[in-house]
């Protein structure tokens, strides 16, 4: 019964028992796939992470052991933070891979050992163009090269789906040494960083000796999707992508370490056999084959003469060394422009054109542009400067000779002429000073169009990789070379270079030099400069000789050069100070109204800015003027009715320079200014007509960069700041500007900041004015810039104005060739100045700027030249 009744109810009862025992079942196996699926994760996990124990080991002992530099900072502002990164690099060992995890955790970026999630899940947001070679592999198992790497594959197969989103490709090149392998050492071999994939051992040592010469620059980031748009096979697409990374890797190394540099001898031996060496050889042989070898000797001795020897190791020593003497003599190095430099070196060659200031000059700009992880330069240095010891180690430093002239020279000039175009050719970045020598008074010097001429056309022979001009300003508050220059200033013998001076300038170590502000100007493209005078240049055959339409180019270029370094100009402290302190004749001012007139001159600065790439300095007025007091520029004399500061016995000079070096900047203003020395009351017509008459003498003297038709319109910008000021009103009429009553701060400001240019405007009159009594067809160029300078001095020393520059031959000789150059005079068959009656209202239009006083010397003493040149 009880077995019926279980029968009964058996097939319900049996169907609930049967669906749990298969619910159970379902369930056990969904556990044990569950486990399995979690114990693979878990097994897949750990075994990554113990793959990934050598690096985080790795990561850990190079994080004790290096302290690398990393451009650009901030890296962090590379990246897109919301977007996945992908980092590049060209060559990749455990050590590369543990530097790069370091740098990216030290400055907050995603690290490369972390996982992305692309497509497939990559263990590694990491690619490696080409890995560190290995006997191994290379040479046992003979593995050719894969053509790029698996993971790059994937993630270009993920990037052509337009359903995943954007990736950055980031690169990253990591330079142990930071220095190319050169000649046959084998310390470089081994330790410094060169063009080869380094292989393990020689990375191993690479690590270990340059802990502190270590370079990580990111680049830009790469779309990934944009790179893979195209309608073609995904493997050219690969291919594509490979190769803009190879070209990109390429150029950054470039850029940084500069190229291949092979051995010095093959660099040499391609020089002596470039054809126009061989030419003047054989011109200067003859056909004796005696004559021939002695004549090769001499193309040799003067190639060795002339090439650099650039050691890196040479140049470590020097980076430490010079990093003392800047910390002992400076206060510090400050930097700007250095942004207008990124990305102009890829694919160009350079030539930084610095203004030349001192002999620091050139060991400061190769310092900082190797301390920013640029390639160094080869530095043209003259002949005098190759002196027992401090020679040889300049031409490691990347230093190459050249003779102050050598146009007799024809065997000589080919050698140099080969040596340059085949730098250029190999894509090293070039230095030189088309001032020539360095700057006595702060002026920057009419350009020498050698340099330029031989690097132009050592261009057009080879115009494969365009040529870029770099210009960079030096700005001093003291200069090393201050005591010799005035000295020459005021008649002292030019002191020659020696290894004892070299020794006797160490002294300067014990004392203070301030700081030093350098300022990267706009880079000049040369190919625009062509194109603009010969739009036909690249189909103009061109031979050995340099062609006569490259001429004018070159004197624009230089021109262009010097504009863009007065462009770049630094406001140190101390030039500030200098303009407003030197506005006086005798170098006393009270030291409230030298407060006012320094916020003056900063404020119209920032009202008026000369350029966007003109700096001024941020220091307080107090701050200047004690800092003037420290340095020993001037000194400060206590009375009852306040401070009175005095420019110290000697210290005129030195400030006129620095003073100099920034008149470019308010020579316009001052202009303006200067109207109201001796008239209350001046048309604005006027002070225009003034301007347009002046200013083509104001820009070859002080390489303004303004346009002669746009000088109105400066004038016109320099009233309306003036007036906004309070220095100038407007009369009634609004034709008139007026200055404000006698005693007032307003009239002080005014008749100080016009002192600034008057040096200039009497320095003309004097010339013309000499001119003007020898007569039309009288006197030729040469003899009146040096009756204008004897003139001038003894102007100078009449008046006391304790400014030897004021007197300086160059700017009468630069003045005259205006004149010439405006037409305003001309020169005869025998080389006389002739002219028509121009200067007749010079008289007038002088009276009221230049005042009675020196007006009336002036015209005393040209009479009293002309006179006793009648006479002689």
């Amino acid at each position: 019964m009880s077995i019926l009744s279980r029968g009964s109810a058996g097939p319900g009862l049996g169907w609930i028992r049967a669906g749990r025992i298969r619910i159970g079942r379902v369930r056990d196996a969904w556990h044990r796939s569950t486990s399995l699926l979690l114990a693979e994760i878990f097994i897949t996990v750990m075994y990554r992470r113990l793959l990934d124990l050598p690096e985080i080991a790795c990561s850990w002992l190079i994080g004790l052991w290096i302290r690398p530099d990393v451009l650009p900072l901030p890296a962090r502002e590379l990246i897109q933070p919301e977007v996945p990164v992908c980092y590049v690099l060209e060559t990749g060992g455990l050590v590369d891979r543990a530097a790069l995890n370091l740098v990216c955790r030290a400055h907050d970026l995603p690290p490369p050992m972390d996982g992305l999630h692309y497509g497939e899940l990559e263990n590694r947001s990491l690619i490696v163009l080409r890995r560190s070679r290995s006997f191994f592999h290379d040479l046992l198992l003979r593995r050719k090269p894969e053509s790029a790497p698996p993971r790059l594959k994937r993630l270009v197969a993920s990037a052509r789906d337009r359903d995943h989103p954007a990736l950055q490709l980031v690169p990253v090149a990591i330079y142990w040494g930071q220095s190319p392998d050169r000649e046959d050492s084998v310390l470089k071999l081994m330790f410094s960083e060169n063009w080869e994939v380094a292989g393990r051992t020689r990375k191993f040592f690479k690590t270990v000796f340059h802990r502190r010469n270590t370079l990580v620059q990111f680049s830009d980031p790469m779309a990934l999707t944009t790179l893979t748009r195209e309608a073609v096979p995904e493997s050219t697409v690969v291919r594509k992508v490979s190769r803009i990374l190879r070209v990109h890797f390429r150029q950054r190394r470039i850029a940084t370490l500069g190229p291949d540099l092979s051995h010095r001898r093959t660099l040499l031996d391609r020089v002596l056999r470039q054809s126009a060496v061989r030419e003047q050889i054989h011109l200067l042989a003859g056909e004796n084959p005696r004559d021939v070898s002695r004549v090769q000797k001499k193309a040799e001795a003067y190639a060795n003469e002339i090439a650099a020897n650039l050691s890196y190791p040479t140049i470590r020593v020097l980076r430490k060394l010079l990093t003392r003497i800047w910390n002992r003599l400076y206060d510090g190095v400050k930097l700007d422009g250095l942004e207008r430099l990124n990305g102009i070196a890829d694919g160009r060659a350079l030539v930084y054109v610095p203004c030349h200031r001192s002999h620091i000059d050139y060991l400061l700009l190769s310092y900082i542009l190797y301390n920013e992880g640029k390639s160094l330069p080869h530095i043209a240095a003259g002949k005098n400067l190759n002196i027992p010891v401090v020679g040889p180690i300049l031409r490691r430093g990347g230093a190459f000779f050249i003779r102050r002239s050598f146009r007799d020279n024809r065997l000589y000039g080919a050698v140099f002429n080969a040596y340059l175009e085949e730098i250029i050719r190999r894509g090293h970045s070039l230095e030189y000073f088309v001032e020539g020598g360095r700057s006595r008074t702060g002026r920057l010097l009419e350009p020498k169009g050698g340099m330029l001429a031989m690097t132009a056309h050592s261009y057009l022979r080879n115009p494969d990789r365009p040529l870029v001009f770099v210009p960079v300003y030096f700005g001093y508050e003291r200069l090393v070379e201050g005591g010799s220059y005035a000295s020459e200033l005021t008649g002292g013998r030019k002191q020659k270079e020696s290894l004892l001076g070299f020794f006797k300038s160490l002294k300067l170590l014990r004392e203070a030099f301030g700081s030093v502000y350098v300022n990267f100007g706009q880079p000049i493209e040369f190919n625009d400069l062509l194109q603009k005078h010969c739009p036909q240049w690249q189909a103009k055959e061109l031979g050995e000789e340099r062609p006569d339409w490259l001429q004018p180019v070159v004197a624009s270029l230089g021109q262009q050069i010097q504009e863009h370094v007065n462009a770049a100009a630094s406001v140190t402290p101390v030039s500030l100070l200098s303009l407003a302190m030197l506005t006086t004749p005798h170098g006393r001012m009270a030291e409230s109204d030298l407060a006012g007139l320094i916020d003056f001159c900063r404020d119209l600065h920032t009202r008026l800015p000369y350029s966007a790439a003109t700096m001024m300095t941020t220091d307080a007025v107090p701050e200047i003027i004690e800092h003037g007091i420290e340095l020993g520029f001037i000194k400060r004399k206590e009375s009852e009715l306040g401070g009175i500061v005095v420019v110290r016995d000697g210290r005129t000079i030195p400030m006129s320079f620095f003073r100099n070096n920034v008149l470019h900047l308010y020579a316009v203003p001052s202009l303006v200014a200067c109207c109201f020395l001796h008239r209350s009351v001046y048309a604005v017509a006027d002070i225009r007509k003034l301007a347009k008459l002046s200013y083509p003498y104001l820009k070859s003297e002080l390489f303004l960069h303004w346009q002669e038709q746009d000088i109105e319109a400066v004038v016109d910008q320099c009233v309306e700041q003036l007036v906004s000021i309070g220095v100038l009103n407007w009369t009634e009429s609004h034709d008139s500007l007026s200055r404000s009553v006698a005693g007032s701060e307003a009239t002080f400001l005014l008749l100080s900041f016009g002192q600034i240019i008057l040096p200039s405007l009497q320095r003309y009159f004097l010339a013309v004015s000499l001119l003007s009594r020898h007569g039309s067809g009288a006197i030729d160029a040469e003899t009146l810039g040096a009756q204008c300078r004897k003139c001038a001095e003894r102007l100078e020393e009449i008046h006391g104005m304790q400014s030897p520059e004021f007197y300086d031959k160059t700017l009468f000789q630069r003045f005259i060739a205006t004149l010439l150059q405006q037409g305003v005079v001309t020169t005869d068959a025998e080389g006389k100045l002739r002219y028509e009656n121009v200067f007749s209202s010079v008289d007038s239009d002088t009276r009221s700027i230049l005042g009675e006083q020196i007006r009336h010397s002036i015209l005393n003493i040209t009479a009293r030249s002309v006179e006793a040149t009648e006479a002689g």
